[in-house]
C-alpha cells in the first residue's frame, strides 16, 4: 500500500470566481498532496463543481492561480492533461457507443500503450467484461459510473478527480465505489472528491475543506475537525410521548455534562452533545434514582460526527440526500471562534516543515521564455503539434463512423428522400412534371438540385452532433484530456462533408437508373460532385457554428429550419 506522500501535487492559490455579481467561489487557498484523498464538502451552490472546472482549466478564474503537478491547466497544455483522470458528476459518455468503443476512444486520446489490453483489463477491473459490447443506452445508473471511473483511470493518472461520484446511486453502488477509491489509493492515486454526504467523506478522506458559498471555512482531517468542534451525543429513548417531554424538560433544567446543553428530539429519541459520556451517564443514573427522571428504555453513545462539524463551522446543516441546506436547531449552531477557523484555514503542512513544492510531469520541460519562432525547438513543437492534431482527428473520425452504424433511421431518411423524388417525378408524375423548357424531361432537370438539397440537409445537420456533446457534457469531457482542442470540429466538418458528397454520388447513380443521362457525360457528374462538396463545406461550417452559439438543440431546429425552408425552392 502506498501513503501519503510529502511532495504537493495541486497548489490553489487565491482562488475567484465572479459570474456578473455573483461570488461562485471566493479567495480559495488549499494544497494537496500526493497520495491522498481529499475532500471538498458542502452543500449544493457551495462552489464545489465550479472549483474543479477551474482546477481542469474549463473556467477561467477571476483572480488566483491553479498549479497541478507544477503546470496551469488549460486548453493547449495537453501534457497536464496526461497526469489528470476526471469523472464528472452527471455522465458524459456517447450513449451510441459500446463501454469497449468508449475506453478504446480514450485510450488513443491519452496514447495508452498497447490500448487493447488496458482496456480490457479495466473492464475486468470495473466489473464491466460482459457488458463491454453493450450500447450505453442500455447500462445501467451503477454501471454507467463504473464506466465512467473505468476512463478516467485507464490512462493511471497521478490525480483523479471525482465530482459527486455518488449521488443518485443506491446503498450497495456507493458502497462498492468506496472501495474502488480506496484501491486507487492504495495504489498511490492522488484523488480529489467532491460530495455532499457527510458519511462518504469521513469513510474517504485524508483531509477535507468545508466550503459555504464560495468560501473555505474549515480544512482539517475529519478525525481533527471532529475532535475540535464535536462532541459525544448521549441519546436516550422513551417510547411514551408524556414520558419523553418530561425527561426534555428535565433534562434541561439538570444537564448531564455541558453548561446549559440543549435537548432536542431525534424522532423518539432525546440527544443532547455532552463532554464526558461517562459522566454523564452517572449523572443520568443519579437523577433516575433521585426520582427526576424516568428511568430511560434506551441509552447509547454517539461519537461525534461532521454532522456536528458542518453545523457549528457553518451555522447551518444540509439533507444529505438532496444537498439542499436546511434549518438547524440553536444546539447545531454555535459557530466556532475565529481563533478555530483560522487554524483551520491555516497551512496544510506541519508546522515548521518546508513544503517541497509540486513535482513535474515526467518528461516534461518547463519552458520560462517564449521560444523564437523560428527555432528548431519551435518547429519541432509545431511538428509534434500537427501529428497530435492529425492524430486525434482520426480517433474522432472512427467514433463518428461507429455512431453511423447505430443510427441507421436517419442515414435511410436521408437516403430514402431522392429516392421519394425520382419515384414521383420519375414515373408517377412524369407526364404531369415536364414542362416543355426542361430539355431531356423535368427528371434530368431536378436532379442536380436533388443531388444539392440532399447535401444541404446532411451538411445542414451536421453541428447537431457537436450540439449534443456539449449538453451532455461530453464536449468538457474531451476539453480537459489531451485531445486537440480542434480534432472533435475538424474530424465532423470532414466527416459530414464526406458524407453529403457520398448522398450526393447515391442521388446520380439512382438518376442513372431512371435513364437520366447527362449532355456532358461524365463531366457533368464530377462538376456536380464538386458543387456538391463546396455547398457542403460551406453549410457544414456554418452548422459547426451556430452548434456552439444557440444554448441548447431546440434554437439549434428552430434556426436549420428557417434556414432550410427557402433553400427548398431555390
Amino acid at each position: 500500500m502506498v501513503g501519503i506522500g510529502e511532495k504537493t501535487l495541486v497548489e490553489v492559490e487565491g482562488l475567484t470566481k465572479r459570474f456578473k455579481e455573483k461570488v461562485a467561489v471566493e479567495n480559495l487557498t488549499f494544497s494537496i498532496r500526493e497520495g491522498e484523498v481529499f475532500g471538498l464538502l458542502g452543500p449544493n451552490g457551495a462552489g464545489k463543481t465550479t472549483t474543479i472546472r477551474m482546477l481542469l482549466g474549463l473556467v477561467q478564474p477571476s483572480s488566483g492561480r491553479v498549479r497541478i503537478a507544477g503546470q496551469t491547466p488549460g486548453r493547449g497544455n495537453g501534457a497536464v492533461y496526461q497526469a489528470i483522470g476526471w469523472v464528472p458528476q452527471t455522465p458524459s459518455l456517447d450513449p451510441l457507443l459500446t463501454g469497449r468503443e468508449v475506453l478504446l476512444l480514450m485510450a488513443g486520446l491519452y496514447g495508452v500503450a498497447d490500448a487493447p489490453q488496458a482496456v480490457e483489463e479495466n473492464l475486468r477491473r470495473f466489473g464491466l467484461e460482459e457488458a463491454g459490447d453493450r450500447l450505453l443506452l442500455h447500462y445501467s445508473g451503477g454501471m454507467k459510473k463504473r464506466l465512467e471511473l473505468a476512463a478516467g483511470t485507464l490512462h493511471r493518472p497521478r490525480l483523479l478527480i471525482l465530482d459527486e461520484p455518488t449521488a443518485g446511486l443506491d446503498v450497495g453502488t456507493r458502497h462498492g465505489l468506496w472501495e474502488l477509491v480506496r484501491s486507487l489509493k492504495s495504489e498511490g492515486t492522488t484523488v480529489l472528491l467532491t460530495t455532499h454526504y457527510l458519511d462518504e467523506a469521513d469513510a474517504l478522506c485524508d483531509r477535507v475543506a468545508i466550503l459555504e458559498g464560495g468560501r473555505l471555512l474549515a480544512l482539517a482531517s475529519p478525525a481533527e475537525l471532529k475532535r475540535r468542534y464535536g462532541k459525544p451525543l448521549l441519546r436516550l429513548f422513551w417510547s411514551h410521548p408524556g414520558m419523553r417531554e418530561q425527561a426534555r424538560a428535565a433534562l434541561e433544567v439538570h444537564p448531564l455534562g455541558v453548561s446549559m446543553a440543549p435537548v432536542h428530539a431525534a424522532g423518539e429519541w432525546l440527544q443532547l452533545p455532552v463532554d464526558d459520556p461517562l459522566e454523564a451517564s452517572r449523572r443520568l443514573a443519579l437523577l433516575v434514582q433521585e426520582g427526576v427522571l424516568p428511568p430511560p428504555e434506551e441509552v447509547e453513545v454517539r461519537p461525534p460526527s461532521l454532522d456536528q462539524v458542518f453545523a457549528r463551522v457553518t451555522g447551518k446543516a444540509f439533507d444529505p440526500v438532496t444537498g439542499v441546506p436546511l434549518s438547524l436547531s440553536w444546539a447545531e449552531a454555535q459557530a466556532p471562534s475565529p481563533s478555530e477557523r483560522q487554524a483551520d484555514q491555516g497551512p496544510s503542512q506541519k508546522e515548521g516543515q518546508k513544503d517541497p513544492g509540486p513535482t513535474p510531469i515526467p518528461g516534461e520541460k518547463r519552458v520560462e521564455t517564449p521560444a523564437d519562432p523560428g527555432s528548431p525547438s519551435s518547429l519541432q513543437e509545431r511538428v509534434l503539434e500537427g501529428v497530435r492534431f492529425l492524430r486525434h482527428t482520426a480517433l474522432f473520425l472512427r467514433r463518428w463512423g461507429w455512431r453511423l452504424r447505430r443510427d441507421l433511421l436517419n442515414q435511410a431518411i436521408a437516403i430514402g428522400q431522392p429516392v421519394l423524388w425520382f419515384l414521383l417525378f420519375g414515373s408517377l408524375w412524369q407526364a404531369a412534371a415536364s414542362p416543355e423548357w426542361a430539355e431531356g424531361g423535368y427528371l434530368r432537370y431536378m436532379t442536380a438540385g436533388a443531388a444539392m438539397m440532399t447535401v444541404f440537409n446532411v451538411a445542414l445537420m451536421g453541428g447537431l452532433d457537436v450540439l449534443v456533446d456539449r449538453e451532455r457534457g461530453a464536449l468538457e469531457r474531451f476539453l480537459a484530456s489531451p485531445a486537440h482542442p480542434m480534432a472533435l470540429v475538424a474530424s465532423r466538418f470532414l466527416f459530414v462533408t464526406a458524407f453529403g458528397a457520398v448522398q450526393a454520388l447515391l442521388v446520380l447513380a439512382m438518376a442513372a437508373l431512371f435513364g437520366v443521362q447527362f449532355a456532358a457525360g461524365v463531366w457533368a457528374v464530377f462538376g456536380v460532385l464538386f458543387l456538391a462538396f463546396l455547398l457542403g463545406s460551406a453549410v457544414s461550417a456554418a452548422s459547426l457554428a451556430l452548434a456552439f452559439w444557440v444554448p441548447y438543440h431546440g434554437h439549434f431546429y428552430t434556426v436549420t429550419g428557417l434556414v432550410s425552408l427557402p433553400a427548398v425552392f431555390l
